[in-house]
């Protein structure tokens, strides 16, 4: 009788680098768990008189649970299909994979973010007349801080509409945050870890563009407001980003495939322990 959970890990190939595949199997270990890091193009089903897994052209049995760390919906809802557990949903994910469905969902459980248009390509002067001389425009689909741009002009629109991808998504800046969030990472409905962000030379704070972190604390208000977030796109394992406004904090962004470095760089908190302490208590 099988003791152990086996979980698969499936990245894009791109994550070849510096993603610390022992380390995530040595932590799996240690919560009791056969961890296994694939990648996704090497992932397959055999469709022949029933269905079986394959990597890398080798028949494998089915994982007890899959984490799906990029975001390909077909090859999450397969496993769906097969009765595997797959961490987080094909549907939350792609709920946070597109920043307009985001904050569709954001804005109907009523928890505050940047004000927001989205559309096909919302009118400039529209936009202007909402947020003001500059704005935030967004592709809804993009991450780390790519394809966010801080607009002025009808010039800089027109230059950056064009390079979204699903519409166009504009905001409100808001400039008191002063390029500085928080990204708190929910695991099972708890904050595990929080830093605080901060751009250098950039409104934009993320780790991966060059932003310094440092460590914080987050007040009840962010832990709530992060924690709701991750429970209202039913996210099980999600990165939220919290700006400071004049107004309150702010729920700026969520990810369903959020990334540990910064975290892991402090040293502060073990995201991986914390994942897979997670799933080994899964039924």
């Amino acid at each position: 009788m099988k003791t152990h959970k086996d979980v698969m890990m499936i990245y894009p190939r791109k994550s070849l680098i510096n993603n610390g595949f022992e380390w995530l199997k040595e932590e799996g270990r240690k919560a009791g768990l056969e961890v296994s890091t694939e990648l996704d193009d090497t992932v397959g089903l055999d469709i022949s008189g029933g269905v079986s897994l394959t990597v890398s052209g080798v028949s494998r049995p089915l994982p007890d649970i899959v984490v799906m760390r990029c975001y390909d919906a077909s090859l999450s809802a397969a496993f769906e299909s097969l009765g595997v557990r797959v961490v987080n949903t094909t549907v939350s994910m792609m709920q946070a994979y597109n920043k307009g469905l985001t904050h569709v969902a954001l804005a109907s459980a009523s928890i505050p973010m940047p004000e927001t248009l989205w559309s096909v390509a919302p009118d400039y002067e529209a936009a202007r007349s909402r947020f003001g001389a500059r704005f935030v425009v967004k592709s809804p689909v993009g991450s780390k801080g790519e394809k966010v741009w801080l607009v002025s002009s009808q010039r800089d629109y027109d230059a950056v509409v064009p390079l979204c991808e699903g519409g166009v998504v504009a905001q409100r800046y808001v400039e008191e945050a002063a390029g500085s969030d928080m990204r708190l990472w929910v695991i099972g409905g708890r904050v595990a870890a929080s830093v605080r962000r901060i751009g250098c030379g950039d409104f934009r704070s993320n780790y991966s563009l060059g932003g310094r972190i440092e460590p914080c604390t987050p007040t009840d208000r962010q832990v709530s407001l992060a924690t709701r977030a991750a429970k209202v796109l039913g996210l099980e394992f999600a990165g939220v980003d919290i700006m400071e406004s004049a107004a309150g904090p702010l729920v700026c962004e969520v990810n369903g495939n959020a990334g540990f470095r910064s975290v892991s760089a402090l040293g502060t908190a073990n995201i991986p322990a914390c994942l897979f302490d997670y799933l080994a208590q899964l039924p």
